[in-house]
């Protein structure tokens, strides 16, 4: 099985671009996606797989839930744990839009760094 590199530039990252809403005009060049959490059905998971081939997002899975993505998915990243491949890390620092899906942004999956942990989740809240 040939693994893909999570380093990979996407050709379709302009799928996620917006209608000028909130001042943004084109769509990420970097985009990068975490996957993670409990309570995931099989039919979460094929639409996840599905949205992110469609969109050709790369996609981590976090610490524990490697199983949320076929690991044989154009898709897969990698796991996003305590020995994440140094490409997928920087993959993740280098991506100007983060999409996290159930996942936590605790210590190990974004390795301490505080910039990170200062996004807003849905309740409009800053998560720590």
């Amino acid at each position: 099985m040939t693994r893909r590199s999570p380093c990979r530039r996407s050709r379709r990252a302009g799928q996620f671009g917006g209608s000028g809403r909130g001042g943004c005009r084109a769509g990420p060049e970097r985009p990068c996606g975490s996957a993670g959490g409990r309570g995931w059905t099989e039919a979460a998971c094929a639409e996840l797989r599905a949205f992110a081939e469609a969109h050709d997002l790369p996609v981590g899975t976090a610490f524990r839930r490697q199983d949320l993505l076929d690991n044989r998915s154009a898709s897969y990243a990698g796991d996003i744990g305590l020995s994440i491949d140094p490409a997928l890390a920087k993959r993740i620092e280098d991506a100007d839009l983060l999409l996290v899906i159930g996942a936590q942004l605790g210590e190990i999956v974004t390795d301490g760094k505080s910039t990170l942990g200062k996004l807003q989740d849905d309740s409009g809240k800053l998560s720590k």
